[in-house]
């Protein structure tokens, strides 16, 4: 368990860290589950309202054989889940793959495109 939790709480600032150690002392676990749920379908619901969330990797022609194969392997599907992974921890990366996917994880962020809208006169 202590592994996981350290996993968990890595990117937590040091008050971040008091706070959630209060509220779980002050709350029975029930009611922290329960919110972690609310939590966790309230961040589903907004990823799949992301723009890389619909921009499905099978519809890009630019990636090797051996990248479709660590993307698969690591259950990646769409470019909002290739934004939001730790290239150089993925299962089967070699330096080559590596390189290619934090190319395309850049390249095609949807995120980065201004949409200009037509104005009338």
């Amino acid at each position: 368990m202590n592994k996981n939790l350290n996993e968990l709480v890595k990117n937590l600032t040091i008050s971040e860290l008091k706070e959630l150690s209060i509220c779980l002392k002050n709350n029975k676990k029930k009611k922290i589950i329960k919110e972690i749920e609310k939590i966790t379908k309230k961040r589903k619901t907004s990823r799949k309202l992301d723009i890389n969330y619909r921009f499905k990797l099978d519809m890009i022609n630019t990636f090797s054989l051996e990248d479709r194969k660590v993307l698969e392997k690591n259950n990646i599907k769409n470019m909002l889940d290739l934004i939001e992974a730790d290239i150089s921890s993925l299962e089967g990366i070699d330096a080559i793959t590596k390189e290619s996917l934090e190319w395309a994880q850049n390249f095609y962020d949807l995120r980065k495109i201004r949409v200009k809208k037509n104005e009338r006169k």
